[in-house]
């Protein structure tokens, strides 16, 4: 255990290392400046990750991103789930160890779309992906979806909801897993010394015209919406008011046990994690945290069916996650597509998130302490 628990913090230690690597501050409105020559080897296989505006790829390069772990829809199955990974993680490293086998034995038909670029992209252009999937998976069960997302793959998913209504209509569940929904102040400190940052650090940015649009209406009243975080999430912070979604079920892993402390990459393990989501997914409406702690034996750590070593399948992904280092590099946020360009000067709530990398590190550390500190207080009673 200790082993598992020192690679755990391998991954936890790199992500954080990344997100601390890849801030943004200014709202300059420059041109792209190029790749780092010195970070550009780690791009797999040459990928370029650029802003893409209005760009729509051809059907058949939408239709390879996304795929099914059965070749048809079993018309006996509770629902089709499309799974959304985040930046650097294949669809095989984030899921095929955790949901994609466990919502098979649950008797979900699971499906999944594998962002453009390791996810390292622009993220308006991962919605596109998304918003193609649901309505190939609606169209191959005849019946509505449910879209689940961790990391920046919620964000992508949200954004198709936001802009595409066709999409929207057919999806009933959107369960958002330690999403960096409002952006992340994890993003802002170094690049605004470097004065650049790739098309996703301005993306994640909490003040960025993207995470303004996307908070600009509330989803369609049609979609149940929950997010689930963890207080002690060390990729996104301060994780309640990142992770958090106007109207949606907003819930900590720590509401329902509160002595586990789960990380960014842990949550997908999270047995507490995964109740929430099955009670999203089996009710109406969105998760209940009552519900869900009722359901959930907090004594264990790991959903059902998870081999704590399984965990250690996404250390490849710290290559790919790194190698957002050696996409091209912006001195600006690109500009949003054009039918989005409407809701930017729609400004986030004031107060919502402090103004300054200074305030927002002081609150994601007030964050993760509290939760620590709840943690020991539930153990010692």
């Amino acid at each position: 255990m200790r082993v598992f628990s020192r690679r755990v913090a391998a991954v936890a230690a790199a992500t954080t290392l990344l997100a601390a690597t890849m801030g943004c501050t200014a709202h300059a409105q420059e041109v792209a400046n190029g790749s780092s020559a010195l970070v550009a080897p780690l791009t797999v296989n040459g990928l370029d990750a650029r802003a893409m505006g209005d760009y729509v790829p051809p059907q058949a390069e939408l239709d390879a991103a996304f795929g099914c772990a059965q070749p048809t829809a079993d018309p006996a199955a509770k629902k089709t789930v499309v799974l959304v990974p985040g930046v650097g993680e294949s669809v095989h490293a984030a899921f095929a160890w955790s949901y994609i086998p466990q919502l098979r034995s649950q008797g979900y038909n699971v499906c999944w779309v594998q962002p453009p670029h390791g996810g390292r992209g622009d993220l308006t252009q991962s919605a596109l992906d998304v918003a193609n999937d649901i309505k190939a998976r609606h169209e191959r069960s005849g019946e509505k979806v449910a879209a689940i997302g961790h990391s920046a793959g919620p964000p992508a998913i949200m954004w198709a909801l936001r802009y595409d209504a066709e999409a929207a209509s057919l999806v009933d569940d959107f369960i958002s897993v330690a999403g960096a929904n409002r952006g992340t102040a994890l993003i802002e400190p170094v690049c605004g010394s470097v004065g650049n940052c790739p098309v996703i650090a301005w993306k994640m940015h909490p003040n960025s015209d993207f995470v303004q649009a996307l908070h600009a209406q509330p989803l369609p009243d049609s979609v149940d919406v929950t997010s689930v975080y963890s207080l002690t999430d060390e990729g996104i912070q301060p994780a309640k008011q990142v992770s958090s979604i106007s109207s949606a079920a907003n819930i900590a892993v720590q509401d329902v046990c509160p002595t586990h402390l789960v990380g960014h990459i842990g949550i997908l393990g999270s047995n507490a994690a995964y109740q929430l989501i099955l009670d999203a997914l089996e009710h109406e409406g969105p998760a209940d945290r009552t519900r869900a702690a009722q359901a959930t034996e907090c004594s264990q750590y790991f959903a059902p069916g998870i081999e704590p070593s399984k965990l250690t399948e996404l250390l490849p992904a710290i290559g790919e996650y790194l190698a957002a280092l050696g996409e091209p590099r912006y001195a600006s946020q690109p500009p949003l597509p054009n039918y989005a360009l409407p809701d930017v000067a729609n400004p986030l709530n004031p107060g919502e998130l402090t103004d300054g990398s200074s305030g927002r590190f002081s609150s994601a550390g007030e964050g993760i302490a509290g939760a620590v500190a709840g943690s020991s207080a539930s153990l010692s009673s």
